[in-house]
């Protein structure tokens, strides 16, 4: 009641001094923010072991300074926290200790086991044990529930290590009876103080025989409410991270990004079985896919057939590299990639840009897409016919083409924004121009290598494919006019990249070559499949490239 009393009459003004005073005294283990001490000062929760001990010695440090014996002060210190802990309620009996009753069931040999996993919300004890006693009674619930269930959703321990040991004595092909566990389960797994374990299994198989029909539906509800737990400590963590720090200089817009990418992760925990969506049934799928349309489920053509022929188009979780030499229309090419996505295919993408700003890219598009020479669009001069094919292309405004130019671009900004654009619009492509401009994850040697793994995980994280544009490595003036190798690109993206495609052009070095407008498209790295060399045409004033082949891909 008096720490209740000194939190009315101190108000929000008081309380950000007495934080002032706790995070100035050195003396101090730890700080607590004016939030914090409000919550604890008005009752509305107990301070953990650190907060208690860092309020109850500032508020005896300030009575020795006001006037109060040091022995008196130590006296109040540990009074302070012996009422708090006097006042910490207690689980009540028929409880599970963790926030949520626990009815009892008669004939029950236990309540629940001893050990829970400590301050985890909403845990039923009850619909745990008819779980784990259905599946111990029937083998054919153990299929039932495994399909919804897995061990990290139960509250207990106990009843999780029950549970990993039945999904592996299944998968053996033995009986899951109680016996068999018994005898399987670690002796360090403890249920009740006065009971065994043979006991407790069996008490579970004799509650589950009065509602042997409802263990899928109980294991539907440990599901939804372990969500709700993960939730919660979700909840709890960001505030103790982030909206404690109250006085201090937060960044809210990278707090709130960051939350929102734990909070996704959360999600897309959920909707993934352990086993692995894809499985055999999904491989199926992709040869139906191939062989009906040419390109693989979820894959994205690159708008040229022959080379989707050849690489099989854009895969998910691939790590595509355009490299080339300068001028030769590495960024043309990627975004002639984008175009296919977002225009032709209707799909969603994303082209990240350290080295042309938006209103740039945005007259490539234009100009690619209408017809219209990239140099009039600039110079102005347009013609009525240029005109009318740019008002006839105006789609562009309605496609799902998101662009980031930025030259200060770092992996944490390229994965919260393609993770954001996933959870909102369904990201199909990812496009990074150019790798060697990204601020890299890691400020040390192993930066370049680490950034292009970044790269790789992103890809694999989110199931698109990205696409990075790369230059050569530096000292390859020796090169002249041959075309480039793998030995001309950084070590660390030969290494990740799933499929490297290497642009070049003689015209691009010898204006009267035979072939000038031409432009090859060597595959030099595929880990599925051939490597080989597409010729396209290449159209400058249109800032564009072009199939120069039939629509229709080839028939090996």
């Amino acid at each position: 009641m008096a720490l209740h009393r000194l939190y009315v009459e101190a108000g929000p003004p008081g309380l950000r001094a007495i934080a002032k005073g706790i995070r100035d005294d050195s003396s101090l283990g730890s700080t607590l923010n004016p939030s914090a001490l409000g919550r604890i000062l008005n009752g509305a929760v107990f301070p953990k072991g650190y907060a208690l001990r860092t309020l109850s010695t500032w508020l005896a440090g300030e009575a020795q300074n006001h006037g109060t014996a040091a022995g008196e002060a130590e006296i109040l210190r540990r009074t302070v926290e012996e009422s708090w802990q006097q006042a910490r309620p207690s689980p009540k009996k028929g409880t599970s200790g963790l926030g949520g009753a626990v009815p009892e069931h008669p004939g029950t040999a236990s309540a629940s086991p001893e050990k829970t996993r400590s301050d985890v919300p909403w845990s039923d004890a009850r619909d745990e044990r008819l779980v784990l006693g259905g599946m111990l009674l029937n083998k054919d619930v153990i299929a039932d529930v495994v399909e919804h269930l897995r061990a990290r959703d139960f509250s207990h321990s106990a009843h999780a290590s029950i549970y990993e040991t039945i999904l592996d004595v299944y998968a053996n092909g033995d009986p899951a009876d109680a016996a068999s566990i018994s005898a399987r389960l670690d002796k360090s797994v403890q249920v009740q103080a006065d009971q065994s374990v043979q006991d407790y299994l069996d008490g579970l198989v004799a509650e589950a025989r009065i509602a042997n029909e409802i263990a899928e539906l109980c294991a539907m509800r440990l599901v939804d409410r372990a969500f709700l737990r993960d939730l919660v400590l979700l909840g709890r963590r960001v505030d103790r991270e982030h909206v404690s720090e109250v006085e201090a200089d937060v960044d809210a817009r990278a707090t709130a990004m960051s939350t929102e990418m734990s909070l996704r992760r959360l999600l897309k925990q959920r909707e993934e079985p352990d086993q692995g969506e894809f499985g055999w049934e999904g491989a199926l799928d992709e040869i139906e896919a191939v062989n009906s349309r040419g390109i693989p489920t979820g894959g994205i053509s690159t708008g040229f057939p022959r080379l989707d022929y050849v690489i099989g188009s854009l895969r998910p979780g691939q790590l595509v590299v355009v490299a080339g030499d300068h001028s030769m229309g590495k960024s043309t090419l990627a975004l002639d990639f984008v175009r296919s996505c977002s225009i032709a295919q209707g799909l969603a993408s994303v082209f990240f840009s350290c080295e042309m700003t938006d209103s740039e890219i945005r007259m490539r598009l234009l100009s690619a897409e209408g017809r219209v020479p990239l140099f009039r669009l600039r110079s102005g001069g347009l013609r009525e016919e240029e005109w009318t094919r740019l008002a006839r292309h105006f789609k562009l405004a309605a496609a799902l083409l998101y662009i980031e130019d930025s030259p200060r671009l770092s992996m944490q900004d390229i994965r919260e924004r393609s993770e954001s654009l996933s959870a909102r619009n369904d990201l199909r492509l990812a496009v990074v121009d150019c790798v060697q401009l990204v601020v890299a994850p890691d400020i040390d040697h192993d930066g370049p290598r680490s950034l292009a793994r970044s790269l790789k995980q992103l890809a694999r994280d989110l199931k698109i494919p990205v696409v990075v544009v790369s230059r050569l490595i530096a000292g390859t003036a020796a090169r002249s006019e041959r075309p480039p190798s793998l030995s001309d690109l950084e070590p660390s993206l030969l290494d990740e990249a799933d499929v490297i495609i290497l642009l070049h052009r003689e015209d691009a070095h010898d204006k009267a070559s035979p072939r000038a407008g031409e432009a090859d498209l060597q595959v030099a790295k595929q880990r599925s499949g051939p490597t080989g060399v597409v010729t396209v045409a290449f159209q400058a004033h249109y800032s564009r490239f072009m199939p120069l082949e039939p629509t229709d891909p080839p028939t090996a």
